[in-house]
């Protein structure tokens, strides 16, 4: 059995404060901020969509737990989603309604081809 990873984070209103680091943590913590603003970080997950120049990105996803907040989203891990510039906490409901979402999108992009298709038909 591996030993914990631990970190010493020191921040600016608890000093040096330890943490132990999930398994799944990218183990990096920034120095300088508050204890409420510690955060471990799992790997990036890119879903991309192909483009007429290769992939463009469409969501970002990655395991994210604050230890020691007070409010949203909690001290659970939860997957930070990224899209439109901005971030936003899921849990388990919340991944899964946004992949109903995006298989309704899905749908749509669908018929969206089928409408071209009879389109390209119809200029020949």
């Amino acid at each position: 059995m591996t030993e914990p990873r631990t970190r010493v984070v020191h921040t600016v209103d608890h000093g040096s404060v330890e943490i132990v680091c999930p398994a799944w943590c990218a183990g990096e913590h920034e120095d300088g901020g508050y204890r409420i603003d510690i955060a471990h970080y799992g790997d990036d997950h890119t879903l991309t969509l192909p483009v007429h120049r290769g992939r463009a990105e469409l969501l970002l996803l990655a395991l994210e737990q604050r230890p020691f907040t007070e409010g949203w989203p909690g001290r659970e891990a939860f997957v930070s989603v990224g899209f439109g510039g901005d971030h936003h906490p899921a849990g388990v409901l919340g991944l899964e309604c946004m992949a109903i979402e995006l298989e309704r999108h899905a749908e749509e992009l669908r018929e969206f081809a089928r409408r071209l298709a009879v389109l390209a038909e119809d200029a020949r």
